[in-house]
């Protein structure tokens, strides 16, 4: 986990390094951010889970992904009635996405051998 999040920390410090210099690139960060919805399906794929649940996991990726999906359309959500942002949509089912998790751990169970 420690290496994951040095990454995470490394890619903004890079931003905001980048950002000084008038570059802001943003290359590194959007890896961490995007990776794991590319990787998280395929591990799932190749090494099934020995426990009940599993099944939520792709979910929470499915979150996370349309959490993102509406960071990108912040301004495009907001303009659609002024009532809420897409950053906040964002937010909202990042949580909803880490409670799901915790739910799944919650709730899974060995499977039977």
């Amino acid at each position: 986990m420690l290496p994951l999040v040095v990454a995470g920390l490394s890619s903004v410090v890079y931003w905001y390094w980048s950002e000084l210099r008038g570059a802001g690139d943003l290359r590194p960060y959007f890896f961490v951010q995007f990776y794991p919805l590319l990787v998280i399906p395929c591990i799932a794929w190749f090494f099934p889970s020995r426990y009940t649940q599993s099944r939520a996991l792709l979910e929470v990726v499915a979150l996370y992904g349309a959490a993102k999906v509406c960071e990108v359309l912040d301004g495009f959500i907001y303009a659609q009635g002024h009532a809420v942002s897409g950053h906040t949509l964002k937010h909202l089912l990042a949580a909803f996405a880490a409670y799901w998790l915790l739910r799944m751990l919650y709730r899974r169970r060995p499977l039977a051998e």
